[in-house]
């Protein structure tokens, strides 16, 4: 400070110290001082006294802070700021802030001095130390004088914002990763609303990430695009049935929260109208709680008037007011209390009919018992894909300022999962004990305390059931698939330390149907409940891990102990199912096999161990199937008078006897029996068999005059006809041929609008493309296609391991670059997680010891690595990016081998067989 600015502040009328503690967010009077003793060495002694009673009358009237290193310090109170800021004046203000070291001045102090200086400002609508620090410099600048081009009403209401975001998502929140496909779905509704409502439900198990998606798409929403700010909601509600207030809500409880939460998107709660509205509500509101009838038919009166007076804040425009309203935790009612659970809906038809347009989001564990359309959206929620996983850990780490190996991230996702719970709780252990040790020993860690996470996860899951014997059967009883009275009496009892005598079975069993988030129930099994396979999937693997042997194999052992003592097909394959979960000798599995367990079996094959699947591979399709013999005789008996019925039935079996391989020249007769040829209701059937019974010219001959004729078959059939044909000839290397038929397959699926068909088709031509090395745009718009088909159906690709690996093969190695609408390519790599966790890559390498050489050789492993090696290798391949293209050709390889042993090709004669 020079002598003509300690002239100054006496001008101003201020005392020595206060122009410096005026500007300065945080200071400590004792340093103002000194430092202007240092600038005034010559001060005489009176000037220096007035300094000294400044110093300690700032003291005073300051308040305690912490100044940015958090050390004590002081802080003028924002009234005495203001009215010191005045006196000085904007020129004197400036002229002080340009004595600051740029580098030790806050970031108010930096917004202040950028204000007073005319320019510009940056603010990050999303950062709340960015708004809050404009706002108190936007007020500093108009209490000396200086029109800001800032308006304080909308800074407040960015933060605003900012704090209903903080409440829905938390911290999580800027920790979100993946989940693209699903944010674009949510996208593409919210872009789509325009005169009537749009209801989404996302479903999946505790854990899984349904609020965080939710709150991510919001968020997302309130970024306005620079030409399309209509874009932006003019408000977003959040109904949390997790709180206990809604968990008897009515009607004007949801609507008196809507009111509350308004304030969240107007600035306009202190009009009278509003405070009106409001006081209403909350009466209303009270009255209904307290069980008054009188309030409860006054407040049927007060809907209509409040829902017309809260549209009415947001229309402010020619447009129609956008709304999203976020139903959380929906299960804590669906079942429970049905008003409760259709107040949301009711309150969006009073929004609708006072001129809002709505969005309505449902997030729940289930919709267990719930109607709703079809065409609806219905997004169900899986874990993340590796790599998801693995940035969200990297991410979690590098916060703390400590760096991890893909390795040790890859150990820590296999050993507690890939649900955004789960990480965050195997992150927390690291964020406990930041060490050098925890860090080269977090995988170790993490799988030696799977107890920990698995205690949390289920705690949060089982936070919501209500009844606390029910809670007890929740963890062991997880091992098994259904559960009735007897089973809990028989089975789960003492395993689970239940108390009969307190709650019957029958009783439990009646409490355990009001939880959809943990059962089902399926027609056919009446008296039952099944766990939900979701929840198995996510929590089976900790919980395999976690629970003691002694528990596992004795409820295993009383279960099929169980079994074997009840009659019918049912009770045989749950039998069945605890026996391959016990790991038993294949003779045994053998003597107790039934008709058809191989199908249902299958559908849970990651639930067994490698022995067990490989027996369920080499055990489908051996069972008998002499009742389609009897079927056909039957149906030819009555001279052709077949209903659609007959043919249903038939072609169920005929099914089972393709996928068994028996006695396929005896199927192909029986259908030439009853008429039915490459032209008929069941071509496609006819050409599976003349396909196994290696008539392949009869097969090829009749699909080509299928491709040049109108045919009397459905586009299903004729589909299915020209895939077969295609297969074959891919098979055999007729390469050109084969690409014809893919395509007229393709045509056949779109007529029929079987999305899945015209994927795998999609990506046959994509596969025929690339030995044909045909490229350029026609394959860059075949890629777009297959990867929108993927998007849509992504969920049942899930169940079909084939088309999974051949989807894999052809789009795992696109290049960034080649991206659609959200990255879609993340469906990919969750197919390829998937794939992985399940040991589906590479089915070949656990039948046929050749063909585990082959896959090492590829990978450039030694050949006689084992089954286990090479599924640690594969796991953390599939993490690299871009994709490992050994990874990619080895995956094409057993594409490859598999069609030409679909052809009865010799392994002797495979061009595959080469070790």
């Amino acid at each position: 400070m020079n002598k003509n600015s300690h002239d100054n502040s006496q001008k101003n009328g201020l005392p020595p110290l206060f122009a410096e503690a005026a500007v300065s967010e945080t200071f400590r009077p004792k340093e103002l001082l000194e430092k202007w003793l240092e600038r005034f060495p010559n001060a005489d002694e009176r000037e220096q006294v007035q300094a000294i009673g400044a110093a300690l009358e700032l003291q005073t009237l300051s308040k305690p802070m912490e100044d940015g290193g958090g050390d004590d310090a002081f802080g003028l109170p924002n009234d005495l700021r203001l009215e010191l800021l005045a006196k000085l004046g904007a020129r004197r203000a400036l002229s002080v802030l340009k004595t600051f070291s740029p580098r030790k001045m806050t970031r108010i102090e930096s917004d202040f001095q950028t204000l007073l200086e005319d320019r510009a400002a940056s603010v990050d609508s999303q950062n709340r130390e960015a708004l809050t620090s404009i706002l108190n410099a936007n007020r500093w600048a108009l209490a000396v004088g200086i029109h800001s081009p800032y308006s304080e009403e909308e800074l407040l209401q960015d933060l605003k914002k900012l704090d209903f975001l903080q409440n829905l998502g938390g911290a999580d929140l800027n920790r979100f990763v993946g989940r693209a496909s699903e944010l674009g779905r949510l996208h593409k509704l919210f872009n789509g609303l325009a005169d009537h409502r749009i209801t989404a439900r996302i479903e999946g198990p505790g854990g899984i990430g349904k609020s965080l998606l939710v709150c991510r798409f919001i968020a997302d929403l309130l970024i306005p695009e620079p030409l399309n700010e209509h874009i932006v909601p003019n408000a977003v509600f959040h109904i949390d049935f997790d709180r206990v207030a809604f968990h008897q809500a009515r009607l004007i409880t949801i609507l008196h929260e809507f009111l509350l939460q308004s304030g969240f998107w107007h600035a306009n709660q202190d009009s009278d109208e509003f405070n009106d509205l409001l006081e209403s509500a909350r009466r209303a509101t009270n009255g209904v709680a307290s069980g008054s009838d009188k309030l409860l038919s006054e407040s049927r009166g007060l809907e209509r008037y409040i829902t017309r007076g809260l549209v009415a804040l947001f229309n402010t425009n020619p447009r129609p007011p956008r709304i999203v309203v976020f139903v959380d935790s929906y299960e804590q009612v669906l079942g429970f209390d049905d008003t409760a659970a259709g107040a949301c809906s009711r309150a969006i038809d009073l929004l609708e009919e006072a001129g809002a347009v709505v969005m309505i989001i449902y997030a729940s564990r289930t919709f267990f018992g719930e109607t709703f359309s079809p065409v609806e959206p219905h997004i169900k929620l899986v874990g993340l894909t590796a790599p998801e996983a693995d940035t969200y850990l990297r991410t979690r780490v590098e916060l703390l300022g400590l760096k991890v190996s893909s390795s040790v991230l890859s150990e820590v996702r296999q050993s507690v999962g890939n649900t955004p719970l789960a990480l965050r709780l195997a992150a927390s252990l690291i964020e406990h004990d930041p060490s050098d040790r925890m860090v080269r020993e977090w995988g170790h860690v993490a799988e030696q305390s799977p107890e920990l996470i698995q205690a949390a996860l289920y705690d949060r899951l089982l936070r919501r059931v209500r009844n606390e014997q029910l809670k007890k059967v929740a963890i062991p009883g997880l091992l098994l698939r259904r559960i009735t009275p007897d089973i809990i009496e028989q089975v789960l009892a003492s395993a689970c330390g239940l108390d009969l005598t307190v709650t019957t079975p029958a009783q439990l069993i009646a409490a355990a149907k009001k939880e959809g988030q943990l059962f089902d129930e399926k027609n056919n099994d009446p008296g039952a409940l099944w766990h939900r396979q979701d929840v198995r999937l996510t929590m089976l693997n900790n919980l395999d891990r976690s629970i003691d042997s002694a528990t596992f194999r004795a409820v295993n052992e009383q279960a099929v102990a169980y079994y074997v003592r009840q009659q019918g097909r049912l009770a045989r394959v749950e039998e069945l199912y605890h026996r391959l979960r016990l790991n038993q000798d294949t003779q045994i599995l053998e003597s107790r096999w039934v008709d058809g367990a191989e199908t249902e079996l299958r559908r849970v094959r990651n639930e067994f161990s490698a022995q067990a699947q490989a027996f369920l591979r080499i055990r489908a399709g051996s069972a008998h199937r002499a009742s389609i013999t009897a079927f056909s005789n039957t149906v030819a008996s009555v001279d052709l008078a077949y209903t659609d019925n007959d043919l249903k039935e038939f072609r169920i079996s005929a099914n089972k006897q393709l996928q068994a391989e028996e006695d396929i020249p005896g199927l192909i007769a029986r259908l030439d029996d009853i008429g039915m040829n490459l032209n008929g209701a069941l071509g496609d059937i006819y050409a599976q068999g003349l396909f196994l019974a290696g008539r392949h010219r009869d097969l090829l001959n009749g699909a080509r005059r299928l491709l040049h004729k109108r045919a009397a078959s459905t586009a299903e059939v004729r589909c299915e006809i020209f895939m077969v044909a295609a297969q074959l000839l891919e098979g055999r290397h007729e390469w050109q041929e084969s690409r014809q038929f893919w395509t007229s397959a393709r045509s056949a699926s779109k007529k029929s609008h079987d999305e899945l068909s015209q994927l795998r088709c999609t990506i046959a031509i994509l596969r025929i493309s690339r030995k044909l090395r045909l490229g350029g745009g026609d394959r860059m718009a075949t890629v777009k296609v297959a990867l929108d088909l993927l998007a849509k159906n992504l969920s049942s690709v899930y169940e079909r391991a084939v088309l999974s690996r051949e989807i894999c093969a052809e789009l795992l190695g696109l290049k960034r670059g080649f991206h659609f609408v959200h990255r879609p390519q993340d469906s990919v790599e969750r197919l390829m997680a998937q794939l992985v966790t399940r040991g589906d890559l590479f089915p070949s390498a656990v039948e046929h010891r050749y063909r585990l050489a082959r896959i090492n050789e590829l990978l450039n492993i030694p050949l006689d690595s084992s089954i286990r090696n090479l599924r640690n290798l594969v796991s953390k391949l599939s993490n690299e990016k871009p994709a490992s293209p050994a990874l990619i050709e080895a995956i094409r390889d057993e594409i490859d081998w598999n069609l030409a042993k679909s052809i009865d090709i010799s392994e002797s004669q495979n061009p595959y067989h080469r070790i």
